[in-house]
């Protein structure tokens, strides 16, 4: 009888160490879910804002790019879907093609057209990690559905409660760098972000630089918090009003 005392007090510590390390592994995956979903927010809005015309629109308004380069606007917003189209087409190497002064125009040389290939490239790493993140919530969600039924709504609530003010805290403090000194934070991202310095161009040579200052990519950037903080922020009263209610 003791032997087999044992033998069942040993298969429910065998079964009470699986639920224990279960439980582990699914909070990790939530834990991993709350991260992703910065990632996935950022960087969709990254990607929905670079492909909107009307961020070129208003930048080459606003800055009076047409002053700058001596091309008219017209010319600019095509230059601009051009570059669109590049970005996103498997087409190398960069051509962009306009009229100035009544000619055909070429509008960048050889080393911007290289440092453009390298934006490119870090355009398609994001688009992977924003497919990525969105696969893994995707698949979270739906085992969570599967295995975890209707506990799986408090589950859903934590990560995205989580998840909402992690990017809320990220977002704040992007806008805050933004505000504060945005052209240090700009070195920054081109040193970290690119292993060459075809990103050092000449403003008064440069047509990239002439149609794109500083100010253009500082927009940029607070358009692109702006849309992350409205997002993230119904996310967390969205699971905030969940979450008390699963609760009782």
């Amino acid at each position: 009888m003791v032997p087999q005392a044992e033998e069942q007090q040993g298969e429910q510590q065998g079964v009470e160490r699986a639920r224990r390390a279960a439980a582990w592994a699914w909070w990790g995956a939530k834990s991993l879910g709350a991260c992703c979903l910065p990632l996935f927010l950022i960087i969709s809005n990254l990607l929905l804002v670079t492909n909107s015309s009307w961020l070129y629109e208003y930048g080459f308004s606003t800055y009076n790019i047409p002053a700058a380069t001596g091309i008219a606007f017209d010319q600019l917003l095509l230059a601009a879907e051009q570059t669109r189209d590049y970005f996103n087409s498997s087409d190398e190497p960069l051509q962009v093609t306009v009229e100035k002064n009544g000619k055909p125009f070429e509008l960048y040389r050889d080393r911007e057209v290289r440092h453009m290939a390298d934006v490119k490239g870090l355009l398609l790493l994001t688009e992977r990690i924003a497919t990525l993140t969105g696969a893994y919530l995707l698949a979270l969600a739906l085992l969570g559905l599967w295995f975890r039924r209707r506990t799986f709504i408090l589950d859903a609530a934590a990560v995205l409660l989580g998840g909402g003010v992690l990017t809320l805290v990220l977002m704040l403090l992007a806008a805050l760098g933004t505000f504060m000194s945005f052209d240090q934070l700009f070195l920054v991202f081109h040193l970290i972000s690119f292993t060459n310095n075809l990103w050092l161009l000449d403003p008064t040579r440069d047509y990239l630089l002439m149609m794109y200052p500083d100010g253009f990519f500082r927009d940029a950037t607070l358009v692109i918090a702006a849309l992350t903080l409205g997002e993230a922020a119904a996310l967390v009263i969205l699971s905030v009003k969940i979450l008390p209610r699963v609760r009782r």
